[in-house]
């Protein structure tokens, strides 16, 4: 079976948002769902060549969307999500150590919904892969 560093850190991140409490998918819900939500998103890896090894840098796009009311729950579930690139991450074949100085958080309104306007946060976490 082929080992794939992006696939385990997206099913940790994943895993770690739905013990947190968070309805969370791998999709935008095409359906009705309750708000807020977790999706998600890209998932980007940069190779390193190392003198005595190849690591790579990885970062992982996660979306969080809430209705205009829960600006502020939107915000903490960022933060908690973000606090993931603070430590490291171990999955059964990988070692992900966050790079949390270079996490990228914005919350914006929304309104490609009609007559909606929502919440709308992009979080983007980076981790070496170690």
């Amino acid at each position: 079976m082929l080992l794939i560093p992006t696939q385990e850190l997206y099913d940790k991140i994943f895993e770690v948002s739905q013990s947190l409490g968070f309805d969370t998918y791998d999709y935008l819900p095409a359906k009705e769902v309750d708000y807020p939500f977790v999706q998600l998103a890209n998932t980007q890896q940069t190779t390193l060549n190392l003198k005595t090894a190849k690591g790579g840098l990885i970062s992982q796009t996660i979306h969080v969307w809430g209705t205009l009311k829960m600006r502020y729950q939107v915000t903490q579930m960022m933060e908690q999500l973000n606090q993931l690139a603070d430590g490291t991450l171990i999955t059964d074949n990988f070692r992900f150590i966050g790079r949390n100085n270079q996490s990228d958080f914005q919350i914006m309104n929304d309104t490609s919904v009609p007559d909606t306007v929502l919440v709308h946060g992009v979080l983007t976490l980076f981790f070496n892969l170690g």
